[in-house]
């Protein structure tokens, strides 16, 4: 598996739009072919974003990065910029009991609990 990540830094006067729209880009992204599990996280002290979205295969999560690439330079999301956006190889991962595995990942049955 392979992951994509992007970094972004976030205007502050976009953020109720952008926090409202989110749940309609995940459920997009949710729809990508290879698709396993994503993460969305805003950091309110620094307006900072990091998105970490797992798919099945590494050509998978590569057209991801591209996808985000050009939505950034097309200004797709105002209120958004992308610092950076790289694909990398899963190569460990870890959750906590079984109540707390995200709903519908199945990153833990292909790496088990501790990674490889």
């Amino acid at each position: 598996m392979h992951a994509m990540t992007g970094l972004f830094t976030m205007d502050p006067a976009h953020k109720t739009q952008l926090i409202e729209g989110l749940p309609n880009l995940i459920a997009n992204v949710r729809e990508t072919p290879g698709y396993v599990v994503g993460f969305w996280t805003w950091d309110h002290a620094t307006n900072v974003s990091s998105v970490l979205v797992v798919f099945e295969r590494e050509e998978q999560a590569r057209a991801m990065e591209a996808f985000v690439r050009t939505n950034d330079e097309k200004r797709t999301f105002p209120g958004t910029h992308l610092e950076r956006a790289s694909t990398s190889e899963i190569v460990g991962a870890a959750s906590g009991n079984a109540a707390k595995k995200t709903d519908g990942a199945d990153l833990w049955a292909h790496l088990g609990s501790s990674g490889h």
